[in-house]
């Protein structure tokens, strides 16, 4: 055998080798060219050149000669297959990762991988503009799954852009109204859709919940994006999406049934420990029970297990898989009944909190009266004694809630059988025993609200009204199904509101709330935008000029009063710490106006208004500070907020006031009650907006509130002045002077000629006299206190004459004179006229000239005479008793020589001696107006 000899056989190994490198490198070349090759040629060609290259670079990848150049091109290739957030955030990894293998290769190997367009800057290029994809993919339809992947994938993003892109999706997918960092970007964010189980899944998989086949998903967030915002992303939470989060948090259980199945119900308690339902003593065994969802094994959990929280739970998955499952099990007599019953008091509690309950009265009473018998202690049991108590006590039938109450209260014990009080097993009898303090109140107030058609539609949330003056001109927000906001008007004309009309300057965004309008209807408190803005408007029939933020607190939440002189502002103000993920207690602030125009100086009020373990706001004043309206929620375990009044000695005064009281049925229900947004002193009514259960929409309400709520010894005074034709003044002022004394309170008289006020506390009496320029007023009015009930609106009208009129037309009717004589005829009806015309002349500062008048009796130099001596004991009784200034009346005689009757009778001479007045003014006042 020949055998090549040493040399012979190292030359061919070398060759060998050489060969085998060369290949190597042909390989890598030739997986370049089918690469680009690719992207030439047509669409049907493209993946067999696609096939080629990857199979050839993964070739050349475990031959290892090109280092990390295959992997580049092999990222390259699926980042541009596969276009998903994911796949490119994972290539965009391994590119980073190649940046520092690429650092390490030999030079020649980074210069033959740099002709290949493989070097270390194709790489960081290549990696910076999957980034940027990436970054401009999600910033439209990112989801928090995707952010999270990012999350343990970003180590080569610049922290810049990857922390923008965390507050991006997670903003967006909290509310994907947010405007975030004020991009220009933000209204492209077309988000993910959300998908909720349909009945096919529930049947395919009954550990399903049906929740969602009824409610839908309100939140706008699935259960698996609220539970990586909170274990990852809660930081990045921008504060105006707090507040949505914290509702997001409070209702983390309706989220998480709508979307996953119950036997994923240890990952609920893992992610969210300290929830009210992750606490309840029977949770674990509630899990297996609703995970499992067997019909017998449901009816028997329910029936065994009275106490849980979870109650309402186990009765909707036993209809659940009632109705949806095809095969139900033979049941015997008592199980049909127990899910009959379960039917009952599932349609019984659902007619209740919606459109009212199926059954009558009488009936109504006795079905509960059944179920509290037979299912004791039980969640649901207690959630129908309670709304039926508020279906009767919200629809004023308070003898029927009277007796529901007294039938009820005993059949409900307290009991306490778990380590977390929950209220409807400790505190059972602290609601019925408060329920029964505001149904005696309630019977003696008789407050019933109405809803106002002409404002409300069916498929529209309205909300929000404000109004001024006597409340003929309204404001109010309409919102839509998507979102979209309009501020409405309409005016009180003809004895009905006008069809509401969009007021466009005062649409300013989907979130804008009114909160109040000055006394003269100029100035208009919204927010906006998550700012408060004073908006004003030249004149009534002006149209409404935006103005800059108010300068206030972030802490500062949603709703906000300003007094009528713009000098003091209340607020919703978080008092503790703003944390994304938990709500912090909210009190009402107070700020006055500062010399430089700013609202400096937040300070919570007095008066016994903010509790240390409530929430308060909505606040709004009324009677010229005397009264407080808000919200608050002491109720908290049934999780309800009522409306509340604070009433104060003096205006403003927040050291003397009287207790906070409810407002009581049935302007409060068992559900969340929002605070009243006008008070009009005008008519006494209160306007607030309530979700109608019915439409499934907000709409809003009117009720004349009791006088119980008023202020004790506080006289509520309205009107409305016109003038000598009957029409209503728009102009001046109606003066108050309290206590006999000489200091006088004035408030403008509105557009519509009305007037409201409220005096003092400390008022005895009350003189009330309208002060119109160009106007002579002839009575004023003057009230009494301790003959004025409490909370009552004392009206008046006052009817005012203009100096023009009475330059033309007055006449002194009564003030005739003896026959042949100077001496009054009738001094009793004659003095009092004069005295009025010396108020007259006096108000309208006026001198007067006095014409004396006699009949036909007598020659003509004694007529001439006497009527001189007529006109100067005129002119006598206003010097002398009335303290007219002489020198400003003028006298003049004309005999007999102008009747102004015949003489032929005695009835004609009497009209006939007689003086006639005639007002010298040396300026006419007139052409006052408001403006």
């Amino acid at each position: 055998m020949f055998y090549p000899s040493l040399p012979t056989r190292i030359g061919q190994y070398v060759l060998c080798l050489l060969f085998f490198t060369a290949l190597s490198a042909c390989t890598f070349q030739k997986a370049v060219s089918k690469y680009e090759k690719s992207k030439t040629v047509s669409s049907d060609k493209k993946a067999t050149y696609t096939k080629a290259a990857i199979k050839k670079f993964e070739k050349a990848a475990k031959k290892g000669k090109w280092g990390p150049g295959p992997a580049f091109y092999l990222g390259k290739i699926k980042a541009e297959a596969d276009q998903s957030p994911r796949t490119r955030i994972m290539v965009a990894d391994t590119f980073c990762q190649l940046t520092d293998q690429f650092s390490q290769l030999p030079f020649k190997l980074k210069k033959k991988l740099a002709k290949y367009k493989a070097s270390k800057s194709d790489v960081v290029k290549a990696r910076e503009q999957l980034e940027k994809n990436i970054y401009e993919t999600m910033s439209r339809a990112g989801s928090m799954s995707e952010l999270l992947y990012l999350k343990s994938h970003s180590n080569c993003w610049p922290d810049n852009m990857v922390n923008s892109l965390y507050g991006i999706v997670t903003n967006k997918t909290i509310n994907p109204e947010s405007k975030v960092f004020e991009r220009p970007e933000d209204d492209k964010w077309i988000g993910l859709p959300l998908e909720l189980p349909d009945e096919s899944t529930i049947k395919n998989d009954p550990s399903y919940s049906c929740f969602s086949l009824k409610n839908g998903n309100p939140w706008g967030i699935s259960y698996q994006d609220a539970a990586i915002i909170d274990q990852h992303f809660d930081t990045y939470i921008l504060q105006d999406n707090f507040a949505a989060f914290w509702d997001i948090k409070e209702n983390i259980w309706d989220i998480f049934r709508l979307h996953r199945p119950y036997c994923e119900m240890d990952h609920f308690k893992a992610t969210f420990p300290n929830d009210v339902v992750a606490k309840d003593c029977w949770y674990e065994d509630s899990k297996d029970i609703l995970c499992e969802s067997n019909l017998r094994s449901l009816l028997k959990f329910h029936k065994q297990t009275p106490h849980t929280v979870l109650d309402p739970e186990i009765c909707s998955q036993i209809l659940c898989v009632a109705n949806v499952k095809e095969q139900i099990p033979d049941l015997s007599m008592e199980e049909a009944e127990h899910l009959e019953d379960v039917r009952q008091i599932m349609n019984l509690y659902s007619s209740l909190i919606e459109c009212g309950p199926y059954l009558r009265a009488d009936a109504l009473i006795q079905k509960v009266v059944y179920f509290a018998k037979k299912y004791k202690h039980h969640k649901m049991i207690f959630e129908l004694a309670v709304h039926t108590l508020d279906f009767f006590a919200t629809t004023a039938q308070f003898e029927l809630a009277e007796k529901a109450l007294t039938t009820f209260q005993p059949l409900y014990p307290d009991s306490m059988v778990c380590t977390q009080s929950f209220f409807f097993q400790i505190s059972k009898q602290e609601f019925f025993d408060d329920f029964g303090e505001k149904l005696e109140a309630a019977k003696k107030n008789r407050q019933i609200p109405h809803k106002v058609a002409a404002w409300n539609t069916d498929v529209n949330d309205e909300y929000s009204l404000v109004s001024w003056g006597d409340t003929d001109e309204v404001f109010f927000v309409r919102k839509d199904g998507t979102g979209f906001a309009q501020v409405m008007t309409s005016f009180h004309e003809n004895g009905k509101w006008t069809e509401p009309e969009v007021v466009p300057e005062l649409s300013l965004s989907n979130d804008i709330i009114l909160l109040g309008i000055s006394e003269n209807g100029r100035r208009m408190l919204v927010k906006s935008n998550k700012s408060l803005h004073l908006i004003y408007r030249p004149d009534i029939d002006k149209k409404w000029i935006p103005s800059s933020p108010i300068p206030l607190s972030p802490r500062v939440a949603d709703f906000a009063w300003l007094s009528p002189n713009d000098s003091l502002l209340l607020v919703e103000y978080y008092s503790s710490p703003l944390r994304a993920n938990q709500p912090p207690k909210k009190d009402i602030y107070m700020a006055k106006l500062n010399e430089e125009g700013e609202y400096a100086g937040l300070r919570p009020i007095g008066g016994g208004v903010n509790s240390p373990f409530t929430n308060e706001g909505n606040p709004v004043m009324a009677l010229g500070g005397r009264m407080l309206l808000f919200t608050s929620d002491p109720m908290a375990r049934l999780e309800r907020k009522d409306m509340y009044r604070l009433n104060l000695k003096n205006p403003y005064d927040w050291e003397n006031a009287e207790e906070v009281a409810n407002l009581g049925f049935p302007i409060n229900t068992a559900f969340q009650d929002e605070g009243i947004t006008f008070l009009s002193e005008y008519t006494g009514m209160a306007y607030f907006h309530r979700y109608d259960r019915c439409n499934k929409n907000k709409d809003i309400w009117e009720v004349q509130l009791a006088p119980s709520n008023f202020p004790q010894n506080a006289i509520r005074l309205a009107g409305i002045v016109l003038d000598q034709h009957g029409q209503p003044i728009n102009q001046g002022f109606m003066e108050y002077t309290p206590n006999y004394q000489l200091n006088v309170h004035a408030q403008v008289i509105s557009s519509k000629g009305t007037y409201s006020y409220t005096v003092e506390d400390s008022t005895e009496v009350v003189r009330l006299f309208p002060e119109v320029p160009g106007y002579y007023s002839e009575f004023d009015k003057n009230y009494h206190l301790e003959d004025i009930p409490a909370g009552e609106i004392i009206r008046d009208t006052f009817r005012v004459t203009s100096f023009d009129f009475i330059r033309k037309n007055f006449k002194l009717i009564n003030s005739t004179f003896k026959k042949g004589s100077a001496e009054f005829d009738n001094p009793e009806k004659a003095f009092p006229e004069l005295t009025r015309l010396f108020k007259i002349a006096i108000r309208m500062g006026a001198d007067i000239e006095l014409h004396g008048h006699t009949d036909d009796t007598g020659n003509r130099n004694t007529n001439q005479q006497l009527s001189l001596d007529r006109a100067q004991a005129v002119k006598d009784f206003l010097i002398n008793k009335c303290g007219f200034p002489g020198q400003r009346i003028n006298v003049f005689s004309y005999g007999a020589t102008q009747p102004v009757a015949s003489n032929d009778t005695e009835e004609g001479r009497q009209k006939n001696r007689r003086i006639e007045i005639k007002f010298k003014m040396p300026k006419l006042v007139s052409g006052y107006t408001k403006k």
